[in-house]
């Protein structure tokens, strides 16, 4: 698990972003099917779990994962 935030992974292929909120915690967000991120904190039990369908990514991989997603969803 990553130190700091922001984590950035896929859960199934879903892009998944744990983030700090302003008073310090922090928040869960999964890419929905319309292309908006929204809480989920049941990814991040997933994320916790780890196994076989949860990929830690890069800055990098994150965003285009997002890219392609989104271009799903046109």
């Amino acid at each position: 698990m990553p130190d700091k935030y922001p984590w950035y992974f896929a859960l199934n292929d879903r892009p998944v972003m744990v983030i700090e909120t302003r008073d310090g915690g922090m928040d869960v967000l999964t890419l929905n099917s319309s292309g908006d991120f929204v809480r989920d904190l049941d990814a991040l039990a997933s994320y916790m779990r780890g196994g076989r369908d949860v990929d830690e990514l890069t800055k990098e991989e994150f965003d285009a994962l997002v890219e392609k997603h989104r271009a799903w969803i046109g």
